[in-house]
């Protein structure tokens, strides 16, 4: 499933080009292409080389946490609000998203030099994740989809709702903000709009601090798979994407958004990777009490998740009881997209706590 949206108009996107190039940001033998299907994409311009530098945006690019308090300095009563939105909100995470989401919906003060960049932004009507869907389109998803899809999604909007309905006390409702607006309500569609932008194009930069999210301008117009590199961030240089493979001309120029299961990257960004590696969970489990301690009839488990279908084979000895628990522990691991070597050492952990129970 792939969510759409309208396309960026070319002039917007030539413009955002060259607002980030002016700024100080680098496009080496790449640019940005509108596609039939996703929209928007970067592709070669020209031949690429393995280690070639394609894309540099500068950190006083990155539209952080902090730059949307900086740009409500003159609004001292709307800081304090931004202040209390911790003491509301379940964890940083959704703190730092809903802070962004806030400054993408205050452009009059927000978008001072940065025009190029909101401009190109999806338009308000767009539906750019599953949780912004309104309830008849999600209902219409249910043939298609996992039950478990259908619930995350609907835990999702009911979680943004009640986000809302908390900034909307403490911010959109008041004075200060009425007035920076002009008198122009905030509804609940517009902040998941908002929230959803960010949700799709947000990048984690991993400095365990309040601005370890961020969005980028142009890098946003990446798509992604899992078998490409992953951008680097630099506190000097910023984003850096280089090449590890070479490209042909015209080819599409894509990056790895992270390690996402199937369930975490449509929960994110409203698609499905085909092939995708993080999918899958494959792991050794020894049980002493059950097997015998020969390798060969170690309890091994493979957790496959892929839509509808799921299942685990096993080696060993183990009990139906086992083998339902085992099969639950790991399946609950992918959908709360906990990958790779973080999802075994979760279902390792909670495996021998479950042996001992014997």
């Amino acid at each position: 499933f792939q969510m759409q949206h309208e396309n960026c108009d070319k002039t917007k996107l030539t413009l955002l080009q060259d607002w980030v190039k002016s700024q100080g940001g680098r496009l080496n033998k790449l640019t940005v292409k509108e596609a039939s299907t996703n929209n928007r994409c970067f592709v070669a311009s020209r031949d690429v080389e393995e280690e070639d530098v394609l894309l540099q945006i500068p950190p006083d690019l990155f539209y952080t946490v902090s730059r949307v308090r900086h740009h409500f300095l003159d609004y001292p009563k709307l800081q304090e609000s931004l202040d209390k939105i911790s003491d509301y909100l379940p964890d940083q995470t959704i703190v730092s998203k809903t802070i962004l989401a806030i400054g993408l919906l205050a452009p009059s003060s927000c978008s001072i030099g940065w025009q190029e960049w909101f401009d190109s932004l999806p338009p308000r009507e767009s539906r750019l994740a599953p949780f912004s869907l309104p309830l008849p389109a999600q209902q219409a998803l249910g043939s298609y989809l996992p039950r478990r899809y259908l619930s995350k999604i609907k835990s999702q909007r009911e979680l943004l709702l009640r986000v809302f309905r908390i900034i909307d006390q403490l911010l959109f409702s008041t004075e200060e903000w009425q007035n920076m607006k002009g008198k122009i309500r905030v509804l609940p569609q517009d902040f998941i709009w908002a929230y959803s932008v960010v949700q799709t194009r947000v990048w984690r930069r991993k400095i365990e601090a309040p601005d370890d999210l961020t969005l980028v301008p142009l890098a946003d117009m990446a798509n992604h798979s899992s078998f490409s590199p992953a951008p680097k961030f630099d506190c000097e240089k910023g984003l850096v994407f280089i090449a590890k493979r070479p490209i042909s001309a015209g080819d599409n120029v894509t990056f790895n958004y992270g390690p996402r299961t199937d369930l975490g990257s449509f929960l994110s960004y409203g698609f499905v990777e085909f092939g995708n590696p993080f999918n899958r969970l494959n792991i050794s489990l020894e049980d002493p009490k059950m097997t015998p301690s020969s390798a060969d009839d170690d309890l091994e488990a493979e957790v496959k998740c892929s839509g509808p279908f799921t299942g685990i084979d096993y080696k060993g000895h183990p009990t139906e009881e086992l083998k339902k628990w085992a099969h639950d522990i790991a399946l609950s691991s992918l959908d709360q997209n906990e990958v790779g070597e973080r999802a075994k050492e979760i279902l390792r952990v909670a495996f021998n706590k479950k042996l001992e129970e014997y």
